[in-house]
């Protein structure tokens, strides 16, 4: 079998974007449902304006030392997940290209 055939049984055929207009929520939204961390994101006309990822979001409102491996576990402080999910919320409204 060829190279081009076997990537063609494995790729994405229809990829999943976001556009620029969405919400932070709105985008995560849309990658929860499609069952996915991350997606580009896209202008009116399918430009590829940059990617949009849980994952960085996730890092963004998280103390440095858990995400650099500093602190090893995500329990280092107890009480931390409402300060963490205050800010998230706070992003919520944001289009996902002031992220």
């Amino acid at each position: 079998m060829s190279p081009e055939n076997a990537l063609s049984k494995i790729m994405i055929s229809k990829v999943v974007t976001i556009d620029h207009k969405m919400t932070v929520e709105q985008a995560l939204n849309l990658l929860d449902e499609k069952q996915i961390r991350s997606a580009p994101v896209v202008d009116d006309n399918g430009k590829l304006l940059g990617m949009f990822s849980s994952h960085d979001l996730l890092a963004s409102l998280v103390p440095i030392g858990v995400m650099d491996g500093v602190l090893p576990k995500l329990n280092f402080a107890h009480g931390a997940a409402p300060a963490i999910a205050s800010k998230l919320r706070r992003l919520y409204p944001h289009p996902v290209t002031q992220y």
